[in-house]
């Protein structure tokens, strides 16, 4: 049930992480609690802490941005997350 539960979240983080020129892995090469997304240009010095002081709790995690939602994230949050993301990068 978890799984089912988060995945429409990292879907939703896959989704809005291509119209923003970002990778993740095929819909059937993850997992659907965490999500890694990758940028060809590399992360801005900086980002994991800006992003925790307007908490929103992120990692790097071997060059992606990892995002691992919890049951008590919402799809608000994520629009919350991308709009961070648009204002650092």
């Amino acid at each position: 049930m978890l799984f089912r539960s988060l995945r429409p979240l990292t879907d939703r983080i896959a989704e809005a992480g291509a119209e923003r020129g970002l990778t993740a892995p095929a819909a059937g090469r993850r997992v659907g609690h965490y999500i890694g997304l990758h940028s060809k240009t590399g992360w801005p010095d900086g980002m994991i802490e800006a992003l925790a002081a307007d908490q929103i709790h992120l990692c790097l995690r071997a060059g992606a941005l990892r995002a691992s939602p919890h049951l008590f994230n919402t799809t608000d949050d994520v629009d919350r997350l991308f709009e961070a993301l648009d204002r650092l990068l």
